[in-house]
């Protein structure tokens, strides 16, 4: 065998060393002095366990750098999760807040889970509440844990360090709430339980735009900003307010709001549905949320074509720029009309990658759709009247950017 081969052979056995470590799955066995439960607790707790995680979360998907990947880590975490749960609860039900169950738990969490990459490690952060049957909050923190993030099986990274960190949760919770004479008769399941428990506020997982239609507090935005939120709040004159989807059409992309806000900052209709090819148009939203001022953004253009994308139904084309965050907000003409809805943009990075990098090439859903889709839901819909007197530019860039507010969704 000469020396070549040799060092080939050698090769391959430390590749398959180094990938058999990466893939291997780390048991239960943490000697940390915080993971130590109280003397006298026996696991598993004798009662039934709800976890309830953002679905953001198990369907996240990124890139890492240090691996050149992408990273889908939703199985393996939510494999972790059953594996602790298992472990110190004896069972475990998963909280589908979308399509609940009436599978019943005695004590519940919402967890907060978030990842972190650096100088090839992966660290997770597990944020939680704990609550019982009855939805009274019983503990609250965060734990962490960090790993390799292997080159070959990433994936296990996020395995154990969910495990880990999850071990350091349930431990610091028994060791809290299960004191001595403590019972959990109480039961409630996925139905019952209150979605405000389960809603993580800290930070929305994505944030939209939204625009008045009348003075009772109607509002419409697009249905992709709405899509999976357990909890929707409009930041509106410096104030916060739920709001209630009433409304959503996944096909015109369009969902309809109800609010608490009394305004006469609405935008009417214009009466003919006809959009005029050239005709100059603004929009106003709040793009970019924590990197621009948290005021509207309003920008102007014209309608550049009739039509939008093969197969797009209901959508014409304009050049006034948008960013992410800007969906959902509202399209006038010089005269303060509202003729259409922002649905979205071309996607720039996929082009780029194909040579072509266009500019301000944007979507929105036309007039004759958003009456037909608030008509069909009941909704509240005011007429622009052409014998008003003509307001001047000022006056309806005013009325525009006083007309919209940001959407935030949480789950």
């Amino acid at each position: 065998m000469n020396w070549v081969l040799c060092v080939r052979l050698l090769a391959v056995v430390l590749m398959v060393a180094v990938c058999q470590g990466c893939a291997t799955r780390e048991g239960l066995n943490m000697q940390a002095k915080d993971a130590q439960l109280r003397k006298g607790v026996d696991i598993p707790v004798n009662v039934p366990l709800g976890i309830y995680v953002p679905e953001v979360r198990l369907k996240e998907r990124f890139f890492i750098d240090s691996v050149s990947a992408w990273m889908t880590p939703g199985d393996d975490m939510r494999a972790a999760l059953v594996k602790a749960g298992n472990a110190y609860f004896g069972s475990v039900e998963f909280i589908d807040a979308e399509q609940p169950s009436e599978n019943e738990f005695a004590v519940f969490m919402s967890l907060a889970p978030a990842w972190e990459f650096e100088a090839g490690k992966i660290e997770m952060t597990m944020g939680y509440r704990f609550y019982d049957a009855d939805g009274t909050l019983l503990k609250s923190g965060q734990e962490s844990n960090s790993k390799q993030l292997g080159p070959y099986h990433a994936a296990t990274g996020f395995y154990n360090s969910t495990l880990k960190a999850m071990q350091l949760v349930m431990v610091d919770t028994i060791n809290s709430v299960f004191v001595e004479g403590r019972e959990f008769t109480g039961r409630s399941n996925a139905v019952k339980v209150d979605r405000d428990l389960l809603v993580n506020l800290d930070k929305p997982i994505r944030t939209g735009t939204a625009f008045f239609i009348s003075e009772s507090g109607q509002l419409l935005t697009a249905a992709h900003v709405t899509n999976g939120c357990l909890k929707s709040q409009l930041n509106f004159a410096g104030a916060v307010h739920d709001v209630e989807i009433t409304g959503v059409s996944e096909l015109l992309d369009v969902a309809m709001l109800d609010s608490d806000v009394s305004t006469n900052r609405f935008l009417p209709m214009r009466r003919s549905a006809d959009v005029v090819l050239g005709e100059r148009v603004a929009t106003a939203g709040f793009p970019l949320a924590n990197l621009l001022a948290n005021s509207a953004n309003l920008t102007v253009g014209n309608v550049s074509s009739l039509r939008a994308l093969p197969g797009s139904m209901g959508k014409f084309q304009f050049s006034a720029p948008v960013q992410p965050g800007s969906s959902g907000g509202p399209l006038i003409s010089e005269r303060g009309e509202l003729i259409g809805m922002t649905t979205g943009t071309l996607n720039v990075a996929a082009l780029a990658e194909r040579g072509v990098v266009p500019q301000n090439v944007n979507f929105a859903l036309s007039g004759e759709y958003i009456v037909k889709f608030v008509e069909r839901h009941n909704g509240d819909l005011r007429w622009f009247e052409d014998g008003e007197t003509q307001p001047n530019i000022a006056a309806v860039n005013e009325h525009l950017a006083e007309s919209v507010a940001q959407l935030a969704c949480y789950q």
